[in-house]
């Protein structure tokens, strides 16, 4: 427990900065993104209690960016996948 408590108060200046400029938690375990909110939510139910080694503050924008890519690319593979299906 006391090992849990050392690592949210060094996550703390990370939630301050979050919280005031807008950036989300990034996570490569997962490709997982978390509005702080969020992450204080899961905290206290005593999950993803990990260093600040494992995050990255982001835009939340920049995800919401690649997965409209994926959404096009993958329109695009429909498609193309229609134009065979009716050759």
């Amino acid at each position: 427990m006391a090992q849990h408590q050392r690592i949210l108060d060094e996550l703390e200046p990370l939630f301050e900065k979050a919280e005031k400029q807008g950036l989300w938690f990034y996570t490569k375990h997962g490709n997982s993104w978390f509005s702080p909110e969020k992450l204080r939510l899961m905290h206290e139910n005593g999950c993803h209690i990990w260093g600040k080694e494992n995050w990255q503050l982001k835009d939340p924008e920049e995800r919401l960016a690649q997965l409209r890519s994926e959404k096009r690319a993958i329109e695009e593979k429909i498609k193309r996948f229609e134009i065979q299906l009716n050759q």
